[in-house]
């Protein structure tokens, strides 16, 4: 005890270094995690970006087959309403017709 009185002063500094120590200890931690946490956002950001494209291609894409069907199926329509349109189809046509749809 006597030894604790007439040291307090050093006791008091190296309890505050420990202290100082286990801070940057910890802040070193803290920043690895933001460090990480930041990778994983900006990979996380970039597969965002990559949807976004994606889904982009994905609506003019179906834009497109929309519109191409639209079209075979007037193209069906009319071929009917000519005429002839609904004459049974020759054997060889008919067999190719078959093939395709069948």
């Amino acid at each position: 005890m006597i030894w604790l009185a007439a040291n307090w002063r050093m006791v008091i500094v190296g309890l505050l270094a420990a202290a100082l120590a286990i801070a940057v200890v910890w802040a070193s931690w803290q920043r690895a995690d933001i460090v990480s946490l930041r990778a994983q956002r900006d990979q996380l950001q970039a597969t965002v970006e990559a949807y976004k494209e994606a889904t982009k291609l994905r609506r003019a894409d179906d834009m497109r087959r929309a519109e191409i069907s639209a079209g075979a199926d007037q193209f069906d329509q009319n071929m009917a309403k000519e005429e002839g349109g609904d004459a049974p189809l020759g054997h060889y046509l008919a067999t190719g017709a078959r093939k395709l749809w069948p």
